[in-house]
């Protein structure tokens, strides 16, 4: 059952995929001597018939987008007059959260700096905070995941190596704790990083970040 939708769009896609077989036999056939402007009528209402615009989509005036434009203002005038005038994925950054509000679900956010500045390390610590009450997906299109998580341990240093190993058993128990799902397949298209993100989100329920590394 957790499946069944993602089964019945296989099956609708299929019956679209030989409606449009047909009709393009079909329209083949007539084009050797049909008329071109009715041709060219049947193709477009054929294509509308069988791929209707989806609900939404195009152009619409601008009065359907004002209300939810003006509820949002509104909520976030609420939040920032009860002092909590923060988005819904807080990073764990104390400092960058009061700035910038942390990040909402559904909005894109590019971070960007000069080589070897740290990108790649700030984006792997908002991951593993997200990490600890929501779930982050992290894709690494150059670096290994072990190679992601060593850094998380390379601040570590005790007194003597006893400790230190005890520091970084606690370290590794704390991190598998964490909501955290890498994938570090090298020079994957955004349509297939698309797909595998909407079947995480299918297999776990939710996705609340999603960070690739890199641009």
């Amino acid at each position: 059952s957790v499946n069944l939708e993602h089964f019945a769009k296989i099956v609708h896609e299929k019956a679209i995929r030989r409606q449009v077989i047909r009709n393009a036999h079909q329209l083949t056939q007539e084009a050797v001597n049909g008329d071109l402007d009715a041709l060219s009528a049947k193709a477009y209402a054929d294509a509308l018939a069988i791929c209707p615009p989806s609900k939404g989509a195009g152009f619409r005036r601008i009065e359907s987008f004002l209300d939810q434009s003006v509820s949002t203002i509104q909520e976030r005038m609420a939040r920032r007059s009860a002092k909590r005038a923060y988005k819904d994925v807080q990073t764990g950054i104390a400092d960058f959260d009061r700035k910038f509000g942390g990040f909402n679900r559904g909005e894109l956010a590019i971070l960007a700096a000069r080589p070897s500045e740290g990108k790649t390390l700030l984006a792997s610590q908002i991951a593993l905070n997200v990490a600890k009450s929501g779930n982050v997906g992290y894709v690494s299109l150059e670096m290994a995941g072990e190679e992601i998580l060593s850094r998380s341990f390379s601040a570590i240093q005790g007194s003597d190596d006893k400790s230190t190993a005890r520091l970084i058993l606690q370290k590794a128990g704390d991190l598998q704790k964490r909501n955290l799902y890498l994938d570090d397949s090298p020079a994957i298209r955004i349509d297939q990083l698309a797909a595998r993100c909407e079947r995480l989100k299918i297999d776990i329920g939710s996705l609340d970040l999603v960070v690739v590394d890199y641009l």
